[in-house]
């Protein structure tokens, strides 16, 4: 998922209640439909994500093996 190029899906504006709309695309694209839950993670001040709440144990578990094969043998 990390290892594709990134997609621009177009520009959103921060509302109010710092509501943020997905645009439709984008929805379509990622399968986002009404209550599903998003996990919203960012890298310092320039970054912020969305990935959905279903996927992230999977995306966890991926990342930790990749980082256990890249341990030195000891």
């Amino acid at each position: 998922m990390f290892h594709d190029k990134p997609q621009i899906w177009g520009v959103t504006t921060v509302g109010e209640r710092g509501q943020v709309v997905i645009p439709a695309r984008a929805r379509e694209e990622m399968q986002l439909e009404k209550g599903d839950k998003l996990v919203v993670i960012s890298k310092g001040k320039k970054l912020i994500g969305f990935v959905k709440e279903s996927e992230i144990t999977g995306m966890l578990k991926s990342w930790l093996s990749e980082i256990e094969g890249m341990k030195p043998e000891s």
